[in-house]
């Protein structure tokens, strides 16, 4: 997991540093769940996702906690 994890933030790093501003205003077609959201939005929307999972495994871990 932990392996992946790395993969995953790496990944991250190097889209995230490469976008212009251009691309961070395009947007979703009509058809993505998304429509009319620009690349800004979807990648502010991510995080909170991944801010909320992230709570839950932290949560998770800390009930299992030795007393």
């Amino acid at each position: 997991m932990l392996e992946y994890l790395e993969y995953g933030r790496a990944r991250a790093h190097r889209v995230i540093s490469s976008l212009t501003d251009a691309d961070l205003a395009k947007t979703c077609g009509p058809y993505h769940p998304h429509a009319g959201k620009t690349l800004e939005q979807l990648l502010q929307i991510n995080l909170a996702h991944v801010r909320e999972h992230g709570g839950q495994i932290r949560r998770f871990l800390a009930e299992r906690q030795p007393a």
